[in-house]
């Protein structure tokens, strides 16, 4: 490989796994906020991540923080550690944090006002890891909003009896 070629390859294999994550959806089967307290939360989340088929992709363990996208600058309300995974084709993720330091209690609050009195609302996330593709690596970044039913919406009363 003539050195003109190797700097090529050192920006596209992060461009494209980056491109894989960002064309990954996010989609959200349950999520739970328990036992909140003006400082900390218990969190959960069930998710998936779908990878192309054939691939394999290795992500280091990484920090999720939850915002709302339309306070600028980002300002995280709760951080949630995720494990590393293995993802290969849809894979199911279980993310679980109890008492979860509350960053900013008043987008928070603002979040949970959402979660409870809304039809819908969204929930914005963003980490930045490592992921592996056999020998290579290459630094990605899940940034993502994921429209969630409020607690009052049609979906989540029927949910109810």
């Amino acid at each position: 490989m003539s050195k003109m070629q190797v700097p090529i390859f050192i920006y596209i294999i992060p461009a494209i796994a980056q491109r894989v994550v960002d064309d990954t959806s996010l989609p959200v089967y349950a999520a739970r906020i328990l036992d909140p307290t003006p400082d900390s939360v218990t969190f959960s989340i069930d998710t998936s991540l779908k990878i192309p088929a054939g691939l394999s992709v290795r992500i280091d363990p990484f920090s999720l923080s939850l915002f709302n996208r339309e306070v600028k600058p980002m300002v995280p309300f709760i951080d949630v550690a995720l494990q590393g995974y293995n993802l290969k084709g849809t894979t199911k993720m279980s993310i679980s944090s109890n008492n979860t330091a509350v960053l900013n209690r008043e987008q928070f609050v603002e979040a949970l006002t959402k979660a409870v009195y809304s039809k819908q609302f969204k929930l914005s996330a963003k980490g930045s890891t490592t992921g592996h593709l056999g020998a290579l690596k290459a630094p990605v970044t899940l940034d993502k909003d994921v429209e969630l039913a409020g607690q009052f919406s049609e979906a989540s009363y029927v949910k109810c009896f």
